[in-house]
C-alpha cells in the first residue's frame, strides 16, 4: 500500500508525523520506505536520462570524428594538389582563387557526406524511436541544426 502526502514545506520534516499517524491506525503496519515525489519521479525517468546522456556522448564523439575527418580529407586533398597549386600561383593565380578551389572541393565532399549521413539517419530513426523524447524521428529542425553545426 502506498500513501501520498502533500505538504507545503520540507517533506522530511513530516516523516515522523506520517509514520506515527500510520502506527496510530495499525501499530503492526510497517512503514518501510518514505520518499519524496522528487525522488520517485527521478528514479522513474533515470533510465531515459542515462540513455539520452549516452546518445549525447556518442553524438559528440561522432561530431569530433567527423570534424577531424573533414580536416584530414582537406589536408590530404591539398597535399595531393600541392604541385597544381604551386603552378597556379606561379602562373599568377590569386591566393583567393586557390583558396576558393580548395575550400570548394572540400565543401562538395562534405555535402556528399552530409547527404549520405542524413539519409542514413533518416533510415535508422525507427530503431532509435524509443530513445527520442520531445523530438520526432523526422524533425526537420534537428536535421538542419546538426548538419549546419557540422
Amino acid at each position: 500500500m502506498t500513501f501520498v502526502v502533500r505538504t507545503s514545506s520540507n517533506p522530511s520534516d513530516f516523516a515522523a508525523a506520517v509514520r506515527s499517524a500510520v502506527w496510530d491506525v495499525d501499530h503492526d503496519q510497517p512503514v518501510i520506505q518514505m520518499r519524496t515525489m522528487e525522488n520517485v519521479i527521478g528514479e522513474s525517468i533515470w533510465p531515459y536520462h542515462v540513455s539520452a546522456s549516452m546518445v549525447a556522448i556518442f553524438a559528440a564523439i561522432a561530431l569530433v570524428l567527423a570534424s577531424v575527418g573533414i580536416y584530414a580529407m582537406l589536408g590530404y586533398s591539398v597535399s595531393q594538389h600541392s604541385h597544381e597549386i604551386g603552378i597556379r600561383l606561379a602562373l599568377g593565380a590569386r591566393r583567393e582563387d586557390v583558396l576558393k578551389l580548395v575550400i570548394g572541393e572540400g565543401i562538395v565532399l562534405a555535402l556528399v557526406g552530409l547527404v549520405a549521413g542524413t539519409m542514413g539517419a533518416i533510415g535508422l530513426t525507427r530503431f532509435l524511436k524509443a530513445l527520442l523524447y520531445g523530438v520526432g524521428p523526422s524533425d526537420l529542425r534537428t536535421y538542419v541544426a546538426v548538419t549546419s553545426s557540422l
